[in-house]
């Protein structure tokens, strides 16, 4: 038996705990708004002042840990949503005036995944970050959409519990099955599932407008569908979930971002879409234009179930905006298209169209079959042609990389992408979303998504010295009259890419 004292003792206990954790909301919330306040004017702000404006006793290891422990989370939550680590704001000053960062912010860097703590740190890489920050929060848009948001959302006591493997395996057992709204089985089975998977999904879209500017969601959660079953016309409980968004005002376009889960595919999915059923707003021919552009190599993410045990509310959401934020051009493109009584040269050209890693590629080298008959080949014209296709795609590149860094409110980044000179190993400078430099080998292609390409010896050798930071940008379906090409990003490619050496330097033996 538990006494009545026993009891009150560990009530106190949890209200201690509930009543410190309320204590570091509020403080993570006044720190995380001060810092933002300081990258609005510009300028940052030492650890010494903040102690005052805090009320800490920075001469305590309690309040220094206490403060150490405050920015490292309000830098993981920044991470999670795609916003520049807003703690970078924050300094140390020296005797000499000299303002620096210290390793603490370095640590939560590896922790979060950006690099090696020592490598940043030679990097000046919170100056990167500071410079984000200003850029960021100096957009009005921003400070108004992002500013309040301070509590992540797996604290918000209204958050449902995250999905698991158990629910999804009971929508799987359901899925397609004929609803008899009779059978009380059935019945628990509807109210289980949307008070499950179906308003955790509305949580998840709603959650990601709300960091999202000029952004709704659709969120009604239709469980059925019309069937057949037996020759009878029947509701069917739905194979997925899933909740639209928009841009403001493209509702009625019936072209949309989705997210939701599969559990016939064991995944939950974020993907761009268009509505095809019997009431949508498209004509016939502006249906042919959705199936044509939004295909299935169109870039879309999906999270296995098993690895929902790695993740959280904040990370799921995180990755909803990712993919809305990435793909909002393509969206547009297509919007512009289907609705805008645009040409398709005006739409999609001068510009790329990001897709899917292509799936079912070779598991060895194909056998060589030399057929050793003459040709005749104008290998002077032939090399003019490729130095222009070549060109053609550095500079689609270039563009879309400053076009990506200014959309993610980098732009002093985006002034220093640039096109290599020869011999560099590499074709495009440009920078990741954490501000870390980035080396990109473009390969461009007239041919299909699987066509091979050309690798030379020293452009192989820089992908190997600097792996971490090289990638391909492999551009294919080329179209010269429009400049358009699709294209994949190939970011390990000595484990992704199969390749044969087919040329060899010869030197003189000695005998």
């Amino acid at each position: 038996m538990i006494n009545g004292k026993c009891i009150e003792s560990r009530l106190k206990a949890l209200l201690q705990i509930d009543d410190c954790k309320r204590r570091r909301n509020e403080m993570n919330q006044d720190i995380r708004k001060l810092l933002i306040d300081q990258a609005v004017k510009g300028i940052p702000i030492a650890y010494g002042i903040i102690g005052e404006k805090l009320n800490l006793d920075l001469s305590s290891i309690s309040d220094r840990n206490s403060l150490s422990k405050t920015l490292g989370e309000i830098s993981a939550f920044e991470h999670e949503n795609g916003r520049p680590l807003i703690s970078s704001m924050a300094i140390y000053k020296d005797n000499s005036t000299n303002d620096y960062h210290g390793i603490g912010f370095y640590n939560v860097c590896e922790e979060l995944g950006i690099g090696k703590a020592k490598n940043l740190q030679e990097r000046f890489y919170a100056f990167t970050q500071m410079e984000m920050c200003k850029d960021f929060w100096q957009d009005k848009r921003n400070y108004e959409n992002f500013y309040h948001i301070a509590t992540p959302i797996d604290d918000d006591p209204d958050a449902p519990p995250f999905f698991n493997q158990t629910e999804i395996d009971f929508f799987k057992k359901w899925c397609d099955k004929a609803y008899d709204p009779k059978n009380s089985d059935h019945v628990h089975a509807k109210n289980y599932l949307i008070d499950t998977v179906w308003e955790k999904t509305k949580f998840w879209a709603n959650q990601a407008v709300a960091r999202l500017s000029d952004y709704e969601a659709s969120t009604k959660k239709y469980w059925s569908k019309r069937g057949w079953d037996d020759g009878k016309s029947v509701s069917k409980f739905k194979p997925y979930t899933w909740a639209r968004i928009y841009k403001r005002g493209d509702k009625a376009k019936d072209i949309f971002f989705t997210l939701g889960v599969a559990p016939k595919e064991n995944r939950l999915f974020i993907d761009i879409d268009y509505f095809r059923e019997s009431s949508t707003h498209l004509s016939a021919e502006q249906l042919a234009l959705c199936k044509k552009y939004i295909s299935d190599d169109t870039r879309e993410i999906g999270i296995p179930v098993h690895d929902l045990e790695k993740l959280n509310w904040e990370k799921l959401v995180h990755e909803a905006i990712e993919f809305i934020s990435k793909n909002s051009h393509h969206y547009d493109q297509i919007i512009d298209l289907v609705w805008g009584k645009k040409e398709i040269i005006e739409v999609f050209g001068n510009s790329l169209s990001l897709t899917k890693f292509p799936k079912d590629g070779l598991s060895a080298l194909p056998p060589r079959t030399p057929s050793f008959k003459g040709r005749q080949v104008d290998f002077i014209e032939k090399n003019k042609e490729n130095k222009e296709l070549g060109d053609a795609g550095e500079e689609l590149v270039r563009d879309y990389e400053i076009k990506k860094l200014i959309e993610k409110n980098m732009p002093h980044l985006a002034k220093r992408v640039r096109i290599a000179e020869d011999g560099e190993g590499y074709d495009i400078q440009s920078f990741d979303e954490h501000g870390n430099e980035k080396f990109i080998e473009v390969k461009t292609t007239t041919g299909n998504i699987k066509a091979p390409f050309h690798m030379s010896l020293n452009e192989y050798l820089f992908c190997e010295k600097n792996k971490e930071q090289y990638c391909i940008y492999r551009l294919y379906d080329y179209d010269f009259q429009e400049n358009h090409a699709k294209f994949f990003i190939v970011d390990d490619p000595l484990n992704t890419l199969l390749f044969d050496p087919i040329a060899y330097q010869v030197y003189i033996k000695k005998v």
